[in-house]
């Protein structure tokens, strides 16, 4: 709300959610790392997560990581 000189103005501001659902295990493992994303950025665009629409959860721009080849094991480090 904004006084001046005997009126009355009242501002609204419109805010809109946008939600994320995040199930990409490192991430779900360190919120913090999410968190400053966003607090940086307002979005987690960097991290390769979408918002969630309507239609379902947040999309994921992220590589997956491959599946292992039966037989195949991976070197030792």
């Amino acid at each position: 709300m904004v006084l001046g000189s005997g009126s009355v103005r009242v501002r609204s501001v419109a805010r809109k959610l946008v939600p994320y659902v995040i199930s990409a295990p490192d991430l779900v493992d360190h919120p913090e790392r999410v968190s400053e994303k966003f607090r940086k950025n307002l979005n987690l665009d960097n991290l390769g997560v979408k918002p969630a629409t309507a239609d379902g959860p947040s999309e994921s721009t992220r590589a997956r990581p491959r599946a292992a080849t039966p037989g195949h094991t991976a070197p030792d480090q």
